[in-house]
């Protein structure tokens, strides 16, 4: 993804991931007071994978694990970590090229059930040692960050919201997507000021869609329909989502018109089933 370690932080917080039958897969590594465990993940940009790679940078990695201070002082005493390394060729045929990239995924929960999450693609040539270093460093630093502001209340959160430069601030990013796990009420008029200068390009814009459609709240709507017509067709799917849970005056008209006359049957579709879920909660007369 190649930008820096402040903006890694992705909103992978129910990432799957099965047990590898492989010779490191499942091996559980003791640091210190903290256990980390190898899984793997779903990780659809690499279509045929190398696990000599893999294996190598797994070695790598349990050597860096072992003695980084942030493990020991930073997440020690927190539920086990989990470690997922996926590297292989890319499509030929996608955007991004046929380079030989790496996925680094740093995952663990919290003590009432919220996944924080950290993952990096990057080009990893021959298994790089010092650059896989330096992938699980970040990996770390950003898992940390998120701890630090989960501890943090509603109101801490808010603020730095509101202060902060969403666009390129990875704290920014990380306390948008927090208070949209904890359903906050009252971050809903700093997340839709956000949203109203975010651009669809930016990182943060996914993040703010994402956190106000699971708050739910009336107070969004207009927001997430004017930001509709600018963003690319799966943000669109997103935001008729989040209207259909934020709901409104406005939103019925928005989806009815989607349901009926949107070119994409994606959006029509989703728009089709927001309108069902709508009508189950009216109460029958």
């Amino acid at each position: 993804m190649g930008r820096p370690p402040s903006a890694l932080i992705l909103a992978l917080l129910s990432l799957p991931a099965a047990c590898r039958h492989g010779d490191r897969a499942g091996r559980v590594i003791e640091v210190g007071r903290i256990q980390v465990s190898w899984v793997e993940v779903v990780d659809a940009t690499t279509v045929e994978r190398d696990e000599k790679r893999e294996a190598k940078v797994r070695g790598i990695l349990e050597q860096k694990i072992a003695s980084h201070p942030r493990i020991e002082h930073g997440i020690a005493g927190r539920d086990p970590l989990e470690l997922a390394v996926v590297s292989g060729k890319r499509d030929p045929g996608s955007t991004e090229g046929g380079d030989e990239i790496t996925t680094f995924t740093l995952r663990t929960t919290w003590a009432d059930g919220w996944r924080l999450s950290s993952s990096i693609l990057t080009e990893l040539p021959d298994g790089d040692a010092t650059k896989a270093g330096l992938v699980l460093d970040d990996l770390i630093e950003d898992l940390v960050l998120q701890m630090d502001l989960f501890g943090l209340d509603d109101g801490r959160l808010v603020g730095m919201v509101r202060d902060r430069d969403c666009a390129i601030d990875g704290v920014c990013s990380t306390a948008v997507r927090i208070l949209g796990e904890r359903r906050s009420a009252v971050a809903v008029p700093a997340l839709v000021a956000k949203l109203e200068k975010a651009r669809p390009e930016d990182p943060i814009f996914e993040d703010i869609v994402g956190a106000l459609g699971r708050i739910g709240d009336q107070r969004a709507t207009p927001a997430l329909i004017t930001a509709f017509s600018g963003a690319d067709p799966p943000q669109q799917v997103t935001i008729v989502g989040a209207v259909g849970t934020c709901g409104g005056p406005e939103a019925r008209p928005f989806l009815e018109v989607m349901a009926s006359g949107h070119e994409s049957p994606i959006i029509r579709m989703t728009a089709s089933r927001m309108l069902d879920s709508m009508d189950k909660k009216i109460p029958a007369e």
